[in-house]
C-alpha cells in the first residue's frame, strides 16, 4: 500500500511562483536555476530502501516519441535545469560543457484514482507541437525550500487549496514516477509510496 509522506515532502499547492526570501542565499522558492554553473540531479527521498537516494533516470518509451522518468538499473540519470518554470535535459560535451539536450518535463496521460489525480511525468522534444497537454504542463514547475542548506523539493504549479507532489509505483524492472494532486484527501495506491523529489541548489552569494 502506498505509505504517506504527505506531512514531510507534501505541501499546500501554491498558485504564485513569486520568489519570497528567507534567506540571503536561499529563497524560499524558486523557478529559474540557470545561473548555476552545472546542471543538477533530482533524487529520491522515500521509505523503500529500492529506491531511496537514487538519482531519477530517463527510459524511453516504447514509440521512442518520449521518455518515462523511473528508477531502474540500467537507463541514463537526468541532468537538469530549470528555466523560467521548464525543466530541461541536460548532457556535457567532452570539455565538460553543460548544454541542452531538447527534451523538457511534462504530466502526460491524466487518470483519477479515487481522490487522485495522477500523470505521468515524462521528457520529450520541444517539437513546437501544440497539442494541450505538453504546452499546458511543461511550464510550472517549481522548487520549494526545504531547509537552509540548499535542498529543494520539486511541485509543480496548482490552483490554491489543492496538494500535489510524486509517488513512485512498481513495475516488472522499474519504478516509474508520477505526478498528483488532490483536494482534500489522498488515495492509497497499492504498490505505489508517496515520496519527495528533491535536489541540492547551490546559490551564489551576493556582491558584498
Amino acid at each position: 500500500m502506498l505509505r504517506s509522506l504527505l506531512t514531510v515532502f507534501a505541501l499546500a499547492a501554491i498558485g504564485s511562483s513569486q520568489v519570497l526570501n528567507i534567506s540571503t542565499n536561499y529563497p524560499s522558492q524558486l523557478n529559474d536555476t540557470s545561473t548555476r554553473r552545472s546542471a543538477f540531479y533530482l533524487h529520491v527521498k522515500a521509505n523503500n530502501p529500492a529506491y531511496d537516494g537514487h538519482n531519477v533516470q530517463l527510459r524511453p518509451t516504447n514509440n521512442g516519441t518520449s521518455s518515462i522518468v523511473v528508477v531502474d538499473k540500467a537507463s541514463p540519470v537526468l541532468q537538469a535545469q530549470l528555466k523560467n518554470g521548464t525543466i530541461y535535459a541536460q548532457n556535457r560535451t567532452w570539455t565538460n560543457q553543460i548544454y541542452d539536450l531538447g527534451p523538457t518535463a511534462y504530466l502526460a496521460n491524466q487518470s483519477t484514482i479515487g481522490n487522485n489525480f495522477r500523470q505521468s511525468f515524462e521528457f520529450r522534444n520541444d517539437s513546437g507541437a501544440a497539442d494541450g497537454p505538453y504546452v499546458n504542463s511543461r511550464n510550472g514547475f517549481y522548487l520549494t525550500n526545504l531547509g537552509n542548506d540548499g535542498t529543494y523539493g520539486l511541485y509543480h504549479d496548482v490552483p490554491i487549496g489543492w496538494v500535489n507532489g510524486f509517488t513512485i509505483c512498481a513495475h516488472e524492472d522499474y519504478y516509474q514516477l508520477f505526478y498528483y494532486e488532490y483536494l482534500q484527501s489522498s488515495t492509497d495506491v497499492e504498490g505505489c509510496e508517496s515520496i519527495g523529489l528533491q535536489v541540492s541548489v547551490y546559490i551564489p552569494c551576493p556582491p558584498s
